[in-house]
């Protein structure tokens, strides 16, 4: 269901579903208030209210900063240390905050992150090995054109019980940045 702006509700209410996984992967938006929006080098997720930012899975945090390019100037990533996507880098940015620090080893459905309601939001995906930018980079239209790393996320996250706005179609659930 469509809400005001084109965005639609998404509120899982079980916290326990954060903790149950598929191939050691969490669902980070499980138990919480999200609003789905579109999907371009990442996907984007609206909190309605102050939620933690979990982990999908156990890694190694690469890149974390409150000074970024990024819109709201928040941006942590982490290398993903097992499962079927080990060696991927998943980053969240945007309206963050209480990021936690590079270098920090992180388990599955650990928080990493706070984010704020409003705008900027946060956007989800893959990243390139360092971290500090996505790895397939946004080169659609100002409407937020689909790109094939946010829609290869965007299979990633449906494939861990999350919903997307936009449906992603077939293809690849990862995007190498390394």
């Amino acid at each position: 269901m469509l809400g005001a702006a084109g965005f639609a509700a998404y509120t899982l209410s079980s916290p326990a579903a954060a903790l149950t996984g598929h191939a050691g992967y969490v669902n980070p938006l499980a138990g919480q208030q999200w609003q789905l929006a579109r999907t371009d080098q990442g996907v984007d997720y609206l909190p309605v209210v102050p939620e933690p930012v979990r982990a999908i899975g156990d890694g190694t945090v690469v890149f974390s900063s409150t000074a970024t390019g990024w819109p709201g100037g928040g941006l942590i990533s982490y290398k993903l240390t097992a499962g079927p996507k080990a060696g991927g880098v998943v980053y969240v940015a945007e309206h963050l905050s209480g990021l936690t620090p590079t270098g920090a080893r992180v388990r599955a459905g650990e928080q990493i992150a706070t984010a704020w309601p409003g705008y900027p939001w946060t956007e989800w995906g893959w990243a390139t090995c360092s971290g500090d930018l996505p790895a397939v980079q946004y080169g659609g239209a100002p409407d937020g054109t689909p790109m094939p790393g946010g829609k290869a996320f965007a299979r990633f996250m449906r494939e861990l019980g999350a919903n997307t706005l936009q449906d992603p179609g077939p293809g690849p659930d990862i995007a190498r940045g390394c």
